[in-house]
């Protein structure tokens, strides 16, 4: 029986406690690929946890092996992984679009500069300039194998109009870097409703190509799933 760990959708980086930096990511694709493991695979699974952001789109599919965690921010994604990866996990599909940034501090200008603002609170709409500066966060996909160096892994990557030998370039260096043992490749031209092309690439470089949302999400499933199987097997 495998434990599957999923994340899907965007995080959110308050700047206050109203307003926030976030990104347009529905978890659409995410939600796909849960319901094809609990539709196709559910009597070898003993629980798929999907993690996932504020508003995200919800597995579909009902289920007892189903657990939903919601997250906010990239840290609150991070230490959330880390707690359930104390328990044996298989296998992590790291869908979610993390953000690059978090908010820092708040500047307000004023006559001699600017100065640091409390944003534990609504920031007033009366201020006329002000500056949000931001901090890096974790790599969280860099942290998956250091967690767990025996869970399986699969990374997503999203590049905008590049040619297909850069995505392809880009995304085996990103498996490379981070122990993935899958990394999806796809290209913000390539997505455009249920229509979207991407390529799930093994370690070696080789790819499969797809061309829906559904495709995607059965070939992905599928391939995770016979590559469980076959580190079963080889115990």
């Amino acid at each position: 029986m495998y434990r599957i760990i999923i994340t899907s959708g965007g995080t959110r980086e308050p700047i206050d406690d109203v307003r926030a930096i976030t990104n347009g990511s529905t978890g659409t694709l995410g939600s796909k690929i849960a319901d094809r493991f609990l539709s196709d695979f559910e009597s070898e699974i003993s629980e798929l946890v999907y993690i996932h952001g504020i508003g995200a789109k919800i597995p579909s599919v009902k289920s007892m092996k189903l657990r939903k965690v919601e997250i906010e921010s990239a840290l609150d994604l991070l230490e959330t992984l880390k707690l359930e990866m104390n328990k044996k996990t298989d296998i992590v599909i790291q869908a979610m679009a993390v953000s690059d940034y978090r908010v820092d501090s708040i500047l307000k200008k004023h006559e001699d500069g600017f100065v640091k603002i409390d944003n534990q609170k609504k920031i007033s709409s009366e201020i006329e300039e002000m500056a949000v500066v931001l901090k890096k966060n974790p790599k969280v996909i860099s942290e998956i194998k250091k967690i767990s160096p025996g869970t399986a892994l699969v990374g997503f990557k999203l590049l905008s109009h590049v040619a297909r030998e850069e995505l392809f370039r880009v995304a085996l260096e990103i498996g490379t870097k981070n122990d993935c043992d899958f990394v999806f490749a796809n290209d913000l031209r390539d997505i455009d409703g249920n229509k979207h092309i991407g390529f799930l690439m093994d370690r070696e470089g080789n790819h499969m190509e797809y061309h829906s949302k559904d495709e995607i999400a059965q070939g992905i499933s599928q391939e995770c799933m016979n590559l469980l199987r076959r580190k079963n097997e080889g115990k």
